[in-house]
């Protein structure tokens, strides 16, 4: 099984997610859009879709000529009902891919957050079996409508829309359920001279809860991402 990954940002990398993809077998093909990757054209040759964050905004064109490209690719997969996941600004081009506007959220959301799984996530086969409440990593100043045919997932107090399903194949978080310890460290690393500015007691938040709520967070994003990689799977079969 081949899956493309769509690096909007360079450190933005698989995490847990590739983790999980990588022990059972998936050949993952690393598409880096911030150094000039442009995705391919199509979906030939490719069983899954994954596309992760990046610090830009998911209608700036003219700055990143890879996202509309990007959305005509989550859109072409989702014709083909080949698997899709997004995460974050991924998650924001699947909205836009389907339709719906992104837009800036009232305030920023960074760190663990707690989360509500909806009544349909409880039957569903990526979310059916977690507990109803999960406190999952966020970073983000942007958010979007929910599609019209979309099925809200995941729920959050201050940000609504959170995680959505589209048909039987697609799926879309704006949290980082990716997320590991080194990986935040890289993000942070990146982004050090920004949050200072803008939330200095961000560092201080973060390290109490890390090892607060990392091992719920990882054990979350492998629950999804096998049930993800079965999806994969079976399609892939002609399931």
């Amino acid at each position: 099984m081949r899956v493309l990954v769509i690096q909007n940002c360079s450190p933005s990398l698989p995490g847990v997610v590739g983790e999980v993809l990588v022990r059972r077998g998936v050949d993952l093909v690393l598409n880096d859009a911030e150094r000039g990757g442009m995705p391919p054209a199509d979906d030939d040759g490719f069983d899954g879709l994954l596309v992760l964050g990046g610090p830009m905004n998911a209608e700036e064109d003219h700055l990143w000529p890879h996202l509309p490209a990007t959305v005509d690719l989550i859109r072409r997969f989702h014709r083909q009902a080949k698997p899709f996941l997004g995460i974050c600004l991924g998650s924001q081009l699947a909205a836009r891919a389907f339709g719906k506007k992104v837009h800036r959220h009232g305030a920023h959301e960074r760190g663990f957050v707690p989360l509500a799984t909806t009544e349909p996530a409880r039957e569903d086969r990526l979310f059916a079996g977690l507990a109803p409440t999960q406190h999952l990593f966020e970073w983000h100043e942007d958010t979007f409508d929910l599609p019209d045919d979309g099925v809200l997932m995941l729920t959050g107090e201050a940000c609504r829309n959170q995680a959505f399903r589209v048909g039987k194949t697609s799926y879309a978080f704006q949290c980082h359920i990716e997320v590991t310890p080194d990986l935040f460290a890289l993000w942070h690393g990146n982004a050090a001279d920004y949050i200072a500015k803008v939330d200095p007691a961000f560092p201080q938040r973060i390290a109490a809860e890390m090892p607060r709520h990392y091992a719920a967070s990882r054990a979350l994003c492998e629950h999804v991402s096998e049930r993800w990689t079965d999806l994969v799977a079976e399609r892939a079969n002609g399931g």
